[in-house]
């Protein structure tokens, strides 16, 4: 689980190279045995995972901001933020 932005840049940069690890086997022109197959799913696995590590962050983060703008709204105002 991600804690904070520093983490969060430090696992989008593991993204980043597993692409780039990913995209230099194409490139390469490996041959396209069930080694290279197996190698680039493992990749592409981990690159989903940390993914969804990184939307889960952000969906944490995103909704402490809603929370934290209607605690302010309530504490400057007096009264609750009016829901739509």
């Amino acid at each position: 689980m991600i804690a904070n932005d520093t983490e969060r840049a430090v696992v989008a940069r593991q993204v980043d190279q597993l692409k780039a690890d990913r995209d230099a086997l194409a490139r390469e022109g490996a041959p396209d045995t069930l080694a290279t197959r197996v190698e680039v799913a493992g990749i592409e696995k981990m690159i989903a995972r940390l993914q969804e590590e990184i939307d889960a962050y952000e969906r944490r983060n995103q909704r402490a901001a809603t929370c934290d703008g209607v605690a302010e709204g309530r504490s400057k105002t007096g009264l609750s933020t009016p829901s739509r």
